[in-house]
């Protein structure tokens, strides 16, 4: 699994995005600012897309 295969599947996707937009809220960053900085919130949702494929190789290999 690699992260093309995180971000093409609508349900990782969202979990991704579920994951992503829980952490920003948690680093104290508000909806609004979430919604009027689409990029940084992209850029969470891969980050969050890249643990995951990592967890899942580690989890693979054990």
């Amino acid at each position: 699994m690699n992260i093309q295969d995180v971000l093409g599947s609508p349900s990782l996707l969202e979990t991704c995005q579920i994951e992503a937009l829980g952490q920003l809220v948690e680093q104290g960053v508000s909806h609004e600012q979430i919604k009027a900085n689409p990029e940084k919130f992209a850029a969470k949702v891969i980050e969050v897309a890249q643990m995951f494929v990592e967890v899942k190789k580690e989890l693979d290999a054990a």
